[in-house]
């Protein structure tokens, strides 16, 4: 008798490839009659905690396995509150004028009897809590209750705990200005704040990542790690962002006045709103916690206009995009309109021209930046310029995605004034950014203008096999120093899989020790299988099997 193995390994290549970033399914989350849900966080199963807002005061919820459940008060207490729920089960919050817990199956217990009244605002997976009462605690079970005090101001307030025991937030200095801080029983506080108006931690994860705001007049969103400090991510268009969460893949949601955004290294700002599935008719108001499989909770007004609470889930788990190439203008000497990057140099190259016109204060080149946080960027000032930088190759790349952050400085412009940010592959471009002057008080330079650094970016193509970015501006200067400032320059996208074996889709036949692969190859088709797949070389044609403008078909 003759025996055989068939064996078939085909890639899992999707039936529509990545987008610049993952779009979202968005559900709307249950109440209580019509009653406001505000949801506060996710865990990492999905559990769902927050308050309602019932005619008998603020009602503490937990949402899980589909269904809303109250969570009870603490006795002669009129409301309660859950702020956060860690990945076993356990709720932390208040009731009245006390931090409470809640146990899995157990009804709500006071963390400790304390004078001044007392939140629970964040718990790790030890049970470890953190939150307020005059100033932030740590509570570690049982029972041992530990003040963390104040970096010599009057008051400190914790935000976030992560399972390192490092607790975020804000408190007040010597001086009684607000900075933000980390914490942990080893080094204590830390301030990693800025010397501007206020900043605050709202948010750490695991890889003691930290998310906050600083403001300088407006609201900027930073990321803080301890090896590279504090790292401005611009805001979004429309007005300024606060960071209110961050997973441990370092993605970051938070809400502002016009919308609500998510940032992600590589690919850095987007509003979400934008990924949401097409044709969808919600507005996105608030996004309050995001968990490490992506899934965000917020509100927003759904299709019928009404106020909801909201859980958007990735519809697929893509993989995390890195970053290509960037410059944060940290490399350059001071003065530098050209830089050349050495062998040991990261930073992405770039050359500028540039045309004096006679306008005041002329500049241009790599500048101190004294807004938020301290660094160096590039700065365009009353002359005409244009600034190239170096080609970047997109070959293994897919889904790419360019950006920066820019500030308009205040000033009057005049007709003939503007900056154009653009990436060309030589032959086609994408705008970032295109702003003209009109001398109005209302010409989008000027709308612009004071809002310190916000972010524009275009997706590239996964045709372009390459691409470079070109800044150019005009200023008559007529009216005054007409000043550009540009930063944090990012290509970022996901990385091509090496092709191998199972992405290949080979057939392997075996009989008694005699292999025969079926394949089609450029003359026709080879071996004897039904059906047949395409040769190795024939597969490897597509250069970007799984982008959204070109994947390898099977048929």
């Amino acid at each position: 008798m003759t025996t055989f193995m068939v064996m078939v390994v085909m890639a899992a290549i999707p039936a529509a490839g990545y987008a610049v970033g993952p779009r979202y399914d968005i559900v709307e989350l249950p109440t209580i009659g019509v009653a406001p849900n505000l949801p506060r966080s996710i865990n990492n199963h999905g559990v769902i905690v927050g308050e309602l807002s019932l005619p008998s005061g603020r009602q503490g919820y937990v949402f899980e396995a589909g269904q809303l459940r109250e969570l009870d008060r603490l006795p002669n207490k009129s409301d309660s509150v859950a702020y956060d729920v860690n990945d076993l089960g356990q709720i932390v919050g208040s009731s009245g004028d006390r931090a409470v817990i809640w146990e899995p199956g157990q009804p709500a217990r006071a963390l400790f009897d304390t004078v001044p009244p007392a939140e629970a605002i964040a718990i790790n997976d030890q049970g470890v809590v953190t939150g307020r009462e005059d100033n932030a605690f740590v509570f570690t079970p049982p029972s041992t209750l530990r003040r963390i005090g104040t970096l010599g101001g009057s008051y400190s307030v914790a935000s976030d705990i992560n399972n390192l025991g490092e607790v975020v937030g804000v408190t007040r200095d010597s001086s009684q200005s607000d900075r933000a801080f980390t914490w942990n029983t080893a080094q204590g506080f830390r301030n990693i704040g800025t010397a501007d108006i206020y900043s605050s931690a709202n948010a750490v994860n695991d890889r003691s990542q930290v998310a906050g705001v600083s403001t300088g007049g407006s609201e900027q969103a930073f990321v803080w790690e301890a090896a590279t400090g504090m790292r401005n991510l611009g805001r979004p268009l429309w007005a300024g962002g606060v960071p209110t969460g961050i997973n441990n893949r370092g993605v970051i949601v938070g809400s502002s006045l016009g919308g609500t955004f998510i940032w992600q290294r590589g690919w850095e700002m987007q509003d979400l709103n934008a990924l949401l599935p097409e044709g969808s008719n919600w507005d996105l108001v608030t996004a309050n916690a995001i968990n490490d499989a992506g899934q965000i909770v917020g509100t927003a007004f759904n299709d019928a206009g009404n106020l909801v609470a909201y859980l958007m889930t990735p519809q697929s788990l893509i993989p995390e995009p890195e970053v290509i190439a960037h410059t944060d203008f940290a490399e350059p000497s001071p003065g530098a309109r050209t830089f050349t990057p050495s062998a040991a140099q990261r930073e992405l190259g770039f050359a500028t021209t540039v045309i004096d016109n006679g306008g005041q204060l002329p500049m241009a080149g790599v500048a101190n930046n004294t807004a938020i946080p301290p660094s160096q960027h590039f700065v365009v000032q009353s002359v005409n310029s244009t600034t190239t930088f170096a080609d970047v190759d997109l070959t293994s790349w897919q889904s790419v995605r360019v950006s920066l952050i820019m500030n308009v400085k205040l000033a009057t412009y005049e007709a003939g004034d503007f900056i154009r940010a653009f990436v060309t592959d030589g032959t086609n471009t994408i705008d970032l950014v295109n702003l003209e002057g009109a001398n109005t008080a209302n010409d989008p330079l000027e709308r612009r203008s004071n809002h310190l650094f916000i972010t524009y970016s275009a997706d590239i193509p996964d045709e372009w096999t390459h691409a470079r970015l070109v800044v150019a501006t005009s200023s008559s200067a007529a009216a005054g120093a007409e000043r550009f400032e540009i930063d944090n320059v990012v290509f970022g996208g996901i990385a091509i899989p090496e092709p191998s074996t199972s992405s290949l889709a080979l057939i392997s036949v075996a009989f008694v020790g005699i292999a025969r692969v079926a394949c089609r190859g450029r003359d026709g088709w080879h071996g004897w299988l039904n059906p047949p797949v395409p040769c190795p070389e024939q597969a490897l044609h597509s250069r970007k099997p799984w982008s959204h403008h070109s994947r390898t078909s099977l048929d």
